[in-house]
């Protein structure tokens, strides 16, 4: 996933999705509108995720997967934030980003995030709530104060930007993520695609 001079994360080209662009967190939102489910916004996604990559119905993904030796799975939710994370710094290796501000920025997502997850008593952000805060506890990572403040200054420096990611756009770098790597290893783009739906799949 790259980012356009505005911010706006633009999906991987030659994927159904290519070309569309999610944005930032608080773009484009309003306050005054009901609340919705983050489950049932996140399984809208990721069923319209199915249905952009069309083609067979779940027996069919399952019997072409298993004739390739290949299965889906259920991701956990750190999985999919740390796809997404990893995505963005690989991106700051080929801009010669300094480590230690790539460093710092992948500390504030996970403060960001975090903080994000306030209020929301969804399943997925249960879960990735308790896997962000064993992670930072595990990592030494604080919540706030001045290495908070210290990693911040040094994000803001180095141009990077520090925002909440949606579930969704977490989900669609993992799985892009890992279309590329079967695609490297040879599969065709049916046998990509079938896996690709089966792992959304997974996660509604």
């Amino acid at each position: 996933m790259a980012m356009d001079a505005k911010g706006n994360n633009h999906k991987a080209a030659g994927r159904p999705d290519g070309g569309q662009f999610d944005r930032k967190a608080g773009q484009g939102s309003d306050d005054d509108l009901e609340a919705v489910s983050s489950d049932s916004v996140f399984s809208k996604g990721v069923r319209q995720r199915i249905s952009q990559y069309g083609g067979y119905t779940t027996e069919g993904d399952e019997e072409l997967l298993s004739d390739e030796g290949l299965a889906s799975y259920s991701p956990k939710a750190i999985e999919m934030f740390d796809a997404l994370i990893d995505d963005e710094m690989a991106g700051f290796d080929g801009d010669g980003v300094d480590p230690d501000a790539a460093a710092a920025w992948r500390r504030s997502m996970h403060r960001a995030t975090l903080h994000s997850l306030d209020g929301d008593d969804g399943h997925l952000a249960g879960w990735l709530r308790r896997e962000l805060e064993d992670r930072m506890q595990a990592e030494d990572i604080p919540m706030d104060g001045p290495e908070a403040d210290a990693d911040d200054r040094l994000a803001a420096k180095a141009g990077l930007d520090t925002w909440a990611p949606e579930p969704l756009d977490m989900a669609d770098a993992l799985v892009d993520n890992g279309m590329d790597g079967l695609e490297g290893d040879g599969y065709d783009e049916g046998t990509c695609f079938a896996w690709a739906r089966s792992m959304y799949r997974e996660m509604i």
